[in-house]
């Protein structure tokens, strides 16, 4: 968790990170489910070939992609 100074109060604020590649089954029903009680969430995507991306891109201005191919390095999800 982030505390933001907002004025003269704080705010808590919870942000996801996960790793995602050839996620398009799933990914909806994990951004559903995430996006009503946290501020941000972060996919790193690891070279997906499928629609996962375009499902990041279009889930909202909460969701942020990252897209990192690390398939050449050994991979971060196998």
């Amino acid at each position: 968790m982030t505390r933001k100074m907002d004025g003269d109060h704080s705010k808590t604020t919870l942000g996801v990170v996960a790793i995602s590649k050839n996620e398009e089954r799933d990914l909806p029903g994990f951004l559903e489910h995430l996006l009503t009680w946290v501020d941000e969430i972060v996919i790193v995507d690891d070279d997906s070939i499928d629609k996962t991306k375009e499902i990041i891109r279009d889930a909202g201005e909460k969701v942020t992609l990252i897209e990192s191919s690390m398939s050449a390095r050994g991979g971060f999800s196998h």
